[in-house]
């Protein structure tokens, strides 16, 4: 992603229900579980950064533009 200090331990992949023999291969987006000794900014414009008061952040990559509006609206929280 050409984040500098981004540590990234883990990757989940979406896709719609309809392509999920899809989901390894080809994903509509990806959410990535990091950690960042500072804040992550001026990122990519296919890329939005959801830290966490527990200092990992979540980074959510959009491949297919048409999963935009869906991405936007992942909400990540703490339990």
């Amino acid at each position: 992603m050409g984040i500098a200090g981004l540590r990234c331990s883990s990757q989940m992949n979406v896709v719609d229900y309809a392509n999920d023999a899809f989901v390894e291969t080809n994903p509509a987006v990806k959410v990535f579980e990091c950690k960042s000794k500072t804040a992550v900014t001026n990122i990519a414009s296919n890329l939005i950064a959801i830290p966490l008061s527990d200092g990992r952040t979540f980074i959510i990559e959009i491949i297919d533009s048409a999963r935009t509006n869906f991405a936007n609206n992942i909400s990540i929280t703490l339990n």
